[in-house]
């Protein structure tokens, strides 16, 4: 088994592809930052578009990788990991990636501007447009029956469109600094920092909210 460099950032699995996104690397290069593994047991390092990544996702043939900190509100699109392709929309600047989620055969980039939660949209991986997701920081996306639900730090945001986001449907048991999203089985399921986990239907409303646990919830299981 070939190893990859901790710390471990995030682990992804698109394309029928696993991607390893190292916090450091291997020195101040872009060596040794981004692996790939087609099983799970044999990986390989890749270049990666910038010296620190952030975000790392894909989906259609397409991958996409934010830098790790604001640039203008710049990414990077690559089918290859070889040759990337550098996208800055208007109306996108000075914004921070945190999120990404391939969704009904759109790529959807999360982030924050200067004032407000963006969200960064395309189709074809060439054309994007900017959405307002009514969240102060899009930080975590998660996408099930067709719906998209984004979560900052206390605030959980849910759309059939995109365009029409109904934000904290109760504010009973609104999340406590958000650790993670995810769905299955028709629900969304947020994580908080205080051991609060939140559960949302598609129907924007929420079945339950309880506490797990004292310690923090920090994982996300797809």
């Amino acid at each position: 088994m070939t190893c990859v460099a901790p710390p471990i950032r995030e682990l992804e699995y698109a394309n029928n592809t696993y991607i390893a996104l190292n916090a450091s690397g291997l020195g101040t290069t872009q060596i040794h930052r981004l692996a790939l593994s087609q099983d799970g047991i044999a990986w390989y390092y890749v270049r990666q578009p910038a010296t620190s990544s952030n975000v790392v996702g894909g989906g259609g043939g397409l991958y996409v990788v934010t830098p790790a900190a604001s640039s203008n509100g710049q990414f990077f699109t690559t089918t290859d990991f070889s040759t990337y392709t550098s996208f800055a929309p208007v109306g996108a600047e000075n914004t921070t990636y945190y999120s990404y989620v391939y969704a009904n055969n759109k790529h959807i980039l999360g982030g924050q501007n200067a004032t407000t939660g963006i969200l960064v949209v395309s189709s074809d991986g060439t054309n994007w447009s900017i959405k307002n997701p009514n969240v102060s920081s899009a930080r975590y996306l998660a996408y099930g029956n067709n719906a998209i639900a984004v979560a900052s730090t206390n605030e959980v945001s849910i759309s059939l469109d995109e365009n029409l986001w109904i934000r904290n449907p109760s504010i009973l048991y609104r999340p406590s600094t958000s650790r993670g999203l995810a769905y299955g089985n028709g629900l969304f399921v947020c994580a908080g920092g205080a051991g609060n986990v939140t559960v949302y239907d598609t129907g924007e409303h929420i079945v339950t909210g309880k506490q797990i646990g004292r310690a923090s919830c920090r994982e996300r299981v797809l």
